[in-house]
């Protein structure tokens, strides 16, 4: 084999080893990235369940939007553990009268509207917080009653 052959083979063999190398470590990265995020979520869930059996479903989203202060809606992590925490907080929480009053009917471009409009009532910006996960909560539990 000549030079030049021996030279494409190692830059063809160093190529592949080296894709190798990135796709598995890209792999790792991404399952402990879901694995923290799922197990946030579950301790977010486990403290809702709490919050909820000592509370009414206006306390919930009272607790939830005390929660949502400080992160970015873009902040997918935190969006997730407030929306984790309302959910089911707001399943074990005792009923609060006319609760779902006012909450449009199913529907993702409504329910998106209706829960931004809902954090500026409540006095919070939706795009500075994750307000917006409280109220699509309450939105999605409403839908199921």
């Amino acid at each position: 084999m000549t030079t030049t052959g021996k030279v494409v083979l190692g830059i063809g063999i160093a190529l592949i080893v080296l894709t190798t190398m990135v796709v598995v470590a890209g792999y790792v990265a991404f399952n402990y990235i879901e694995t923290s995020i799922h197990e946030s979520v579950k301790a977010d869930e486990q403290a809702g369940s709490e919050y909820g059996k000592a509370t009414d479903q206006q306390g919930c989203i009272v607790e939830g939007l005390r929660r949502s202060r400080g992160h970015y809606l873009t902040d997918y992590q935190a969006g997730n553990a407030v929306k984790a925490f309302t959910d089911i907080c707001l399943k074990n929480a005792k009923p609060t009268a006319s609760f779902c009053e006012g909450v449009p009917s199913y529907g993702i471009s409504e329910g998106r509207k209706w829960a931004n409009n809902e954090c500026g009532k409540a006095g919070y910006d939706e795009s500075a917080t994750t307000c917006v996960f409280v109220f699509l909560s309450k939105h999605g539990f409403c839908n199921k009653q």
